[in-house]
């Protein structure tokens, strides 16, 4: 069993030792403390260490044997987060959550038949001390689709509609369209720099029978289909009307990234971008040995028949979270509300700040002659997801509220 104690500047992490410890010293861990800092090293063993950065040893807590280990220094707290305190670790300026301030955003004229008040958000979350908070840097971004199953950070389309909105920044910063095996070089690109971050697209059962039937096949596995079926799949080969297989709206997963092929205009997307996407992600995923390949998960959620959300909560972390580059994981599940049963939409909103800082970095850094701006890309791709997110929000919440939830 692990404690963590912060002093200060210094933070301490005790581990229960095993029976046979040498026995260590009997009192509060501050008097130790004080005491190693005047020099006094009795009751600590010969095994440990005590100098100007550290102190390293055994001490008795309450009749209770624990190791020791005490630092200053940054890198060993960060050490000491990822190795022995996990997700839940904050930094000094991302403090744990107190309360939640939830307010509803959308218009509350509209006569909505079935509504969740505040109360009912908040007890999807939990408690606000207990949210686990995680680096957004090492945590891929999900689909907000409530179907999803687990604790994640989320946002319509997750991070495919991000990478497909950069891409559009930067044809339009740069002056030139990109080809698609140009998308499919950025994207495997894109993977490698983030390595070992995994990358998720999300499909359907009901997208998955409907390549069925169009295929004439039976049990597809859209992971890892047959070589003779692969090229009707990404559109290059229709047996029959065109668009055919993935370049189909109808057989994409993601909403956000299904209505910006049936309407790119209102997303101020071009279409082929994201139909460049869709292949790269297929063909990285199809063929193992393509850089990035390891890294792709295609997750396959229930029928659309089981959408079951009943409202959007726009989720915003403090201001010294977000600076950090941190954002809590939100579970995502079904609860019996008002006797149905429901989840909701769920928007990471801090962490999608955070994403499209990375892009932006990402793409300036892919050609040092470009001309581009970090700050003007970044509020590019501010504006163009704003408006994504406001169209997105007028198809799925046309008759469900939109909360906005504020950790405090």
């Amino acid at each position: 069993m692990w404690k963590v104690f912060w002093l200060g500047a210094v933070v301490c992490v005790l581990k229960t030792s095993a029976a046979t410890a040498a026995p260590g010293v009997d009192g509060s861990f501050g008097t130790i403390v004080d005491a190693a800092k005047k020099g006094d090293v009795k009751g600590m063993k010969d095994s440990g260490a005590l100098n100007e950065e550290s102190i390293k040893g055994n001490i008795k807590l309450n009749n209770e044997m624990f190791e020791v280990a005490c630092d200053c220094s940054d890198e060993w707290k960060e050490k000491m987060i990822e190795d022995y305190v996990g997700a839940n670790a904050t930094g000094p300026g991302c403090k744990s959550p107190t309360r939640f301030e939830i307010q509803r955003i959308d218009n509350l004229a509209r006569d909505i038949p079935m509504t969740l008040n505040e109360s009912d958000v908040r007890d999807f979350f939990g408690r606000p001390s207990e949210l686990k908070f995680v680096d957004v840097k090492k945590q891929q971004l999900v689909d907000m689709d409530g179907r999803q199953r687990g604790a994640g950070i989320s946002s319509p389309g997750g991070d495919a509609a991000e990478f497909i909105r950069a891409c559009m920044v930067w044809e339009d910063l740069t002056g030139q369209e990109l080809k698609s095996g140009e998308v499919e070089k950025l994207f495997q690109d894109y993977l490698l720099s983030v390595k070992p971050r995994k990358f998720q697209l999300q499909t359907g059962v009901t997208q998955i029978e409907g390549l069925q039937d169009e295929l004439r096949v039976t049990g597809l596995d859209l992971a890892t289909p047959r070589a003779n079926k692969q090229a009707q799949l990404l559109g290059t080969k229709c047996d029959g009307a065109e668009p055919c297989g993935l370049m189909d709206p109808s057989h994409i997963g993601p909403l956000q990234i299904k209505k910006m092929m049936m309407s790119p205009g209102k997303y101020l997307i071009r279409l082929e971008l994201v139909q460049y996407f869709i292949r790269a992600f297929f063909v990285t995923l199809w063929e193992r040995g393509k850089p990035g390949h390891g890294q792709l998960e295609l997750e396959t959620l229930p029928a659309d028949k089981y959408h079951n959300e009943a409202a959007v909560a726009h989720v915003e972390t403090s201001d010294g979270c977000a600076e950090e580059g941190r954002a809590p994981l939100l579970m995502q599940e079904t609860k019996m509300v008002h006797g149905k049963e429901i989840s909701l939409y769920i928007v990471s909103a801090d962490a999608v700040r955070a994403r499209r800082e990375e892009l932006a970095k990402f793409f300036i850094g892919t050609d040092a002659d470009a001309k581009v701006d970090e700050k003007d890309m970044l509020h590019r791709l501010d504006t163009l997801g704003e408006r994504a997110f406001a169209n997105t929000i007028q198809d799925v919440a046309t008759e469900i509220p939109v909360f906005n939830v504020a950790l405090l």
